[in-house]
Protein backbone atom coordinates (compact mmCIF):
# COMPACT_ATOMS: atom_id res chain seq x y z
CA UNK A 1 0.00 0.00 0.00
CA UNK A 2 1.20 3.43 -0.26
CA UNK A 3 -0.08 5.79 1.39
CA UNK A 4 0.35 9.98 0.35
CA UNK A 5 -0.82 12.82 2.83
CA UNK A 6 -1.07 16.31 2.31
CA UNK A 7 2.66 16.46 0.23
CA UNK A 8 3.77 19.87 -0.45
CA UNK A 9 7.20 20.62 -2.77
CA UNK A 10 8.49 24.49 -2.74
CA UNK A 11 11.18 25.54 -5.12
CA UNK A 12 12.94 28.79 -3.97
CA UNK A 13 10.69 30.32 -6.36
CA UNK A 14 7.25 28.14 -6.91
CA UNK A 15 5.43 25.95 -5.27
CA UNK A 16 5.72 22.20 -7.44
CA UNK A 17 2.78 20.38 -5.93
CA UNK A 18 0.61 21.49 -3.08
CA UNK A 19 -1.86 19.49 -1.00
CA UNK A 20 -1.77 15.86 -3.23
CA UNK A 21 -3.28 13.31 -1.36
CA UNK A 22 -4.16 9.63 -2.10
CA UNK A 23 -4.00 5.75 -1.11
CA UNK A 24 -3.36 3.08 -3.46
CA UNK A 25 -3.45 -0.60 -2.26
CA UNK A 26 -1.47 -3.18 -3.03
CA UNK A 27 -1.60 -4.81 -6.67
CA UNK A 28 -3.26 -1.46 -8.05
CA UNK A 29 -2.19 0.15 -11.13
CA UNK A 30 -2.32 4.12 -10.63
CA UNK A 31 -2.43 6.33 -13.85
CA UNK A 32 -0.60 9.72 -13.03
CA UNK A 33 -1.96 11.57 -15.70
CA UNK A 34 -1.25 15.76 -16.48
CA UNK A 35 0.40 17.48 -18.95
CA UNK A 36 4.38 19.15 -19.00
CA UNK A 37 5.26 21.08 -15.99
CA UNK A 38 1.85 19.42 -13.89
CA UNK A 39 4.32 17.82 -11.38
CA UNK A 40 4.17 14.04 -12.27
CA UNK A 41 7.90 13.62 -11.86
CA UNK A 42 8.23 15.92 -9.28
CA UNK A 43 5.72 13.62 -7.45
CA UNK A 44 7.31 10.50 -8.40
CA UNK A 45 10.72 11.81 -7.28
CA UNK A 46 9.31 12.53 -3.86
CA UNK A 47 7.95 8.91 -2.89
CA UNK A 48 11.42 7.83 -4.31
CA UNK A 49 12.71 9.60 -1.86
CA UNK A 50 14.85 11.51 -3.85
CA UNK A 51 13.20 15.39 -2.84
CA UNK A 52 12.25 16.56 0.29
CA UNK A 53 9.32 17.63 1.02
CA UNK A 54 6.42 18.47 3.67
CA UNK A 55 3.44 15.96 4.70
CA UNK A 56 3.40 12.06 4.64
CA UNK A 57 4.47 8.88 2.48
CA UNK A 58 4.02 5.90 3.56
CA UNK A 59 5.01 2.47 1.82
CA UNK A 60 2.83 -0.20 3.68
CA UNK A 61 4.39 0.62 7.46
CA UNK A 62 7.55 2.40 6.10
CA UNK A 63 7.79 6.49 6.78
CA UNK A 64 10.23 6.79 3.43
CA UNK A 65 11.84 9.61 5.49
CA UNK A 66 12.84 7.43 8.02
CA UNK A 67 14.02 3.95 6.26
CA UNK A 68 14.83 5.26 2.62
CA UNK A 69 17.69 2.07 2.22
CA UNK A 70 14.47 -0.51 2.76
CA UNK A 71 12.72 1.71 0.45
CA UNK A 72 15.05 1.84 -2.15
CA UNK A 73 14.92 -2.29 -1.79
CA UNK A 74 11.12 -1.67 -2.56
CA UNK A 75 10.99 0.07 -6.05
CA UNK A 76 12.42 -0.51 -9.00
CA UNK A 77 12.39 2.71 -11.22
CA UNK A 78 12.38 3.19 -14.63
CA UNK A 79 13.00 7.28 -15.48
CA UNK A 80 11.78 9.34 -18.22
CA UNK A 81 15.63 10.00 -18.97
CA UNK A 82 17.81 7.00 -19.15
CA UNK A 83 21.50 7.64 -17.81
CA UNK A 84 23.10 4.08 -18.34
CA UNK A 85 27.29 4.42 -18.42
CA UNK A 86 28.02 4.37 -22.28
CA UNK A 87 30.70 1.91 -22.12
CA UNK A 88 29.45 -0.47 -19.79
CA UNK A 89 27.27 -3.27 -21.57
CA UNK A 90 23.64 -4.57 -20.70
CA UNK A 91 25.74 -7.82 -19.21
CA UNK A 92 27.91 -6.06 -17.36
CA UNK A 93 25.11 -3.30 -16.09
CA UNK A 94 23.02 -6.14 -14.68
CA UNK A 95 25.88 -7.71 -12.77
CA UNK A 96 26.23 -4.83 -11.07
CA UNK A 97 22.59 -4.20 -10.09
CA UNK A 98 22.65 -7.75 -8.69
CA UNK A 99 25.71 -7.40 -6.53
CA UNK A 100 24.44 -4.01 -5.34
CA UNK A 101 21.63 -6.09 -4.31
CA UNK A 102 23.16 -8.92 -3.21
CA UNK A 103 20.79 -10.77 -5.31
CA UNK A 104 21.14 -13.59 -8.05
CA UNK A 105 18.60 -13.84 -11.24
CA UNK A 106 18.07 -16.16 -14.52
CA UNK A 107 19.79 -13.11 -16.30
CA UNK A 108 19.65 -15.14 -19.82
CA UNK A 109 16.13 -15.17 -19.48
CA UNK A 110 15.55 -12.00 -18.49
CA UNK A 111 17.83 -10.40 -21.30
CA UNK A 112 15.68 -12.33 -23.76
CA UNK A 113 12.48 -11.71 -22.69
CA UNK A 114 13.29 -8.19 -23.47
CA UNK A 115 14.91 -8.65 -27.03
CA UNK A 116 17.95 -7.80 -25.55
CA UNK A 117 19.79 -11.13 -26.60
CA UNK A 118 21.76 -10.06 -29.64
CA UNK A 119 22.77 -6.79 -27.92
CA UNK A 120 23.54 -7.94 -24.70
CA UNK A 121 27.43 -7.87 -24.59
CA UNK A 122 27.42 -4.26 -26.81
CA UNK A 123 28.01 -1.17 -25.55
CA UNK A 124 25.02 0.78 -24.31
CA UNK A 125 26.34 4.13 -25.81
CA UNK A 126 25.96 2.10 -29.37
CA UNK A 127 21.99 1.20 -28.74
CA UNK A 128 18.96 3.16 -29.82
CA UNK A 129 16.76 5.11 -27.58
CA UNK A 130 14.24 2.67 -27.41
CA UNK A 131 16.26 -0.36 -26.44
CA UNK A 132 18.01 1.59 -23.72
CA UNK A 133 14.68 2.08 -22.42
CA UNK A 134 14.14 -1.96 -22.53
CA UNK A 135 17.02 -2.41 -20.65
CA UNK A 136 16.17 0.15 -17.94
CA UNK A 137 12.83 -1.68 -18.00
CA UNK A 138 14.65 -4.79 -17.45
CA UNK A 139 17.23 -3.51 -14.69
CA UNK A 140 14.25 -2.32 -12.56
CA UNK A 141 12.79 -5.44 -12.33
CA UNK A 142 15.73 -7.70 -11.74
CA UNK A 143 15.37 -7.97 -8.26
CA UNK A 144 11.81 -8.77 -8.24
CA UNK A 145 10.42 -5.12 -6.46
CA UNK A 146 7.16 -4.58 -4.86
CA UNK A 147 6.68 -1.46 -5.84
CA UNK A 148 7.39 -0.09 -9.96
CA UNK A 149 7.73 3.52 -10.82
CA UNK A 150 7.28 4.07 -14.48
CA UNK A 151 7.97 7.83 -15.74
CA UNK A 152 6.93 8.23 -19.26
CA UNK A 153 7.58 4.70 -20.11
CA UNK A 154 6.17 4.28 -23.40
CA UNK A 155 7.74 8.00 -24.46
CA UNK A 156 10.81 6.75 -26.46
CA UNK A 157 10.06 2.74 -26.81
CA UNK A 158 9.67 1.15 -30.70
CA UNK A 159 7.04 -0.44 -31.81
CA UNK A 160 8.42 -3.57 -30.29
CA UNK A 161 9.64 -2.17 -26.97
CA UNK A 162 6.03 -1.50 -26.65
CA UNK A 163 4.40 -5.09 -27.01
CA UNK A 164 6.67 -6.28 -24.37
CA UNK A 165 5.95 -3.26 -22.23
CA UNK A 166 2.37 -3.86 -22.59
CA UNK A 167 3.27 -7.74 -21.99
CA UNK A 168 5.20 -6.94 -19.01
CA UNK A 169 2.39 -4.90 -17.13
CA UNK A 170 -0.13 -7.55 -17.42
CA UNK A 171 2.81 -10.30 -15.80
CA UNK A 172 2.87 -7.52 -12.95
CA UNK A 173 -0.69 -7.39 -12.23
CA UNK A 174 -0.63 -11.23 -12.06
CA UNK A 175 2.20 -11.08 -9.67
CA UNK A 176 0.48 -8.71 -7.63
CA UNK A 177 2.51 -5.46 -7.85
CA UNK A 178 1.66 -2.09 -6.73
CA UNK A 179 2.39 0.28 -9.98
CA UNK A 180 2.96 4.31 -10.88
CA UNK A 181 2.66 5.13 -14.26
CA UNK A 182 3.48 8.79 -15.24
CA UNK A 183 1.87 9.77 -18.97
CA UNK A 184 0.63 11.94 -21.36
CA UNK A 185 -1.49 9.07 -22.90
CA UNK A 186 -3.95 6.62 -21.30
CA UNK A 187 -5.38 4.79 -24.29
CA UNK A 188 -2.04 2.09 -25.05
CA UNK A 189 -2.88 1.04 -21.29
CA UNK A 190 -6.35 1.62 -20.79
CA UNK A 191 -6.93 -2.08 -20.14
CA UNK A 192 -4.48 -2.63 -17.11
CA UNK A 193 -5.14 0.77 -15.20
CA UNK A 194 -7.40 0.83 -11.62
CA UNK A 195 -7.05 4.17 -10.76
CA UNK A 196 -6.26 7.67 -12.22
CA UNK A 197 -4.25 10.86 -10.25
CA UNK A 198 -4.93 13.88 -12.64
CA UNK A 199 -2.43 17.03 -12.01
CA UNK A 200 -2.43 20.72 -13.65
CA UNK A 201 0.08 23.32 -12.10
CA UNK A 202 0.99 20.81 -9.30
CA UNK A 203 -3.14 21.10 -8.21
CA UNK A 204 -4.49 17.51 -7.65
CA UNK A 205 -7.80 17.80 -9.56
CA UNK A 206 -8.70 14.33 -9.61
CA UNK A 207 -8.11 10.99 -7.79
CA UNK A 208 -10.16 7.83 -8.25
CA UNK A 209 -11.54 5.08 -10.34
CA UNK A 210 -10.89 4.60 -13.99
CA UNK A 211 -14.87 4.11 -14.84
CA UNK A 212 -15.08 8.23 -14.47
CA UNK A 213 -12.94 8.99 -17.17
CA UNK A 214 -14.30 6.20 -19.28
CA UNK A 215 -17.36 8.06 -19.89
CA UNK A 216 -15.02 10.79 -21.55
CA UNK A 217 -13.94 7.65 -23.79
CA UNK A 218 -17.12 7.06 -25.17
CA UNK A 219 -18.39 7.16 -29.01
CA UNK A 220 -15.19 6.83 -30.43
CA UNK A 221 -13.52 5.52 -33.85
CA UNK A 222 -10.58 3.60 -33.80
CA UNK A 223 -8.74 2.04 -35.87
CA UNK A 224 -7.07 -1.77 -35.01
CA UNK A 225 -3.61 -2.95 -36.76
CA UNK A 226 -3.88 -6.76 -36.20
CA UNK A 227 -1.01 -9.32 -36.47
CA UNK A 228 -2.81 -12.06 -38.35
CA UNK A 229 -6.00 -11.89 -40.77
CA UNK A 230 -9.47 -12.29 -39.99
CA UNK A 231 -12.26 -13.07 -42.42
CA UNK A 232 -15.24 -12.15 -40.73
CA UNK A 233 -16.09 -10.85 -37.50
CA UNK A 234 -19.06 -9.01 -35.54
CA UNK A 235 -18.96 -7.03 -32.08
CA UNK A 236 -21.59 -6.58 -29.56
CA UNK A 237 -19.60 -3.12 -27.78
CA UNK A 238 -18.96 -1.74 -31.24
CA UNK A 239 -19.35 -1.35 -34.79
CA UNK A 240 -16.77 -2.58 -37.72
CA UNK A 241 -17.31 0.57 -40.22
CA UNK A 242 -14.67 -0.71 -42.23
CA UNK A 243 -12.32 -4.07 -42.58
CA UNK A 244 -9.60 -4.26 -45.32
CA UNK A 245 -6.77 -7.12 -44.54
CA UNK A 246 -5.50 -6.81 -40.98
CA UNK A 247 -7.15 -3.61 -40.51
CA UNK A 248 -10.22 -3.07 -38.91
CA UNK A 249 -11.94 0.74 -38.12
CA UNK A 250 -14.32 0.66 -34.92
CA UNK A 251 -16.92 2.18 -33.75
CA UNK A 252 -17.64 2.32 -29.80
CA UNK A 253 -19.76 3.74 -26.90
CA UNK A 254 -17.25 2.18 -24.56
CA UNK A 255 -13.40 1.60 -25.67
CA UNK A 256 -12.30 -0.87 -22.74
CA UNK A 257 -15.48 -2.94 -23.49
CA UNK A 258 -14.54 -3.31 -27.03
CA UNK A 259 -10.94 -4.38 -26.61
CA UNK A 260 -11.95 -6.43 -24.48
CA UNK A 261 -14.40 -8.27 -26.23
CA UNK A 262 -11.61 -8.38 -29.08
CA UNK A 263 -9.08 -10.21 -26.71
CA UNK A 264 -11.54 -12.97 -25.61
CA UNK A 265 -12.51 -13.11 -29.68
CA UNK A 266 -8.83 -14.16 -29.71
CA UNK A 267 -8.27 -11.33 -32.13
CA UNK A 268 -4.37 -10.71 -32.12
CA UNK A 269 -4.21 -6.81 -31.85
CA UNK A 270 -0.58 -5.36 -32.91
CA UNK A 271 -1.49 -1.76 -32.37
CA UNK A 272 -4.42 0.59 -31.72
CA UNK A 273 -4.73 3.91 -33.52
CA UNK A 274 -7.24 6.47 -31.21
CA UNK A 275 -7.82 10.29 -31.36
CA UNK A 276 -7.85 10.62 -27.54
CA UNK A 277 -9.30 13.60 -25.92
CA UNK A 278 -6.72 16.31 -25.56
CA UNK A 279 -5.48 16.48 -21.54
CA UNK A 280 -7.29 20.11 -21.55
CA UNK A 281 -10.72 18.28 -22.37
CA UNK A 282 -10.23 15.79 -19.47
CA UNK A 283 -9.22 18.36 -16.93
CA UNK A 284 -12.56 20.51 -17.94
CA UNK A 285 -14.35 17.10 -17.64
CA UNK A 286 -13.25 16.19 -14.14
CA UNK A 287 -13.85 20.41 -13.10
CA UNK A 288 -17.05 19.24 -14.07
CA UNK A 289 -17.40 21.64 -17.09
CA UNK A 290 -19.16 18.89 -18.92
CA UNK A 291 -22.28 19.90 -17.61
CA UNK A 292 -22.42 23.11 -19.33
CA UNK A 293 -21.68 20.76 -22.97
Amino acid sequence: MIRVENLVKKYDEFTALENISFKIDRNDVLLILGPNGSGKTTLLRCILGLLRFSGRITLGNIDITKDIKRVKRLIGYVPQSINFPRNMTAREILNLHDKLHEIEINEEELISSFGLGDVVDVPVGEYSGGMRQRLALCVAIAHDPEILIFDEPLANLDFEGRKIFLRLLNELRKREKTILISSHKIVDILLYIDKILMLSEGRQLYFGPLERLVDRLRSMRFYLRLNTSIDRLQLKSGRIITHNNQWLLVETHNIVETIGELIRKHVDIGSIYVEEPSLDELIGYLHGDNDHE
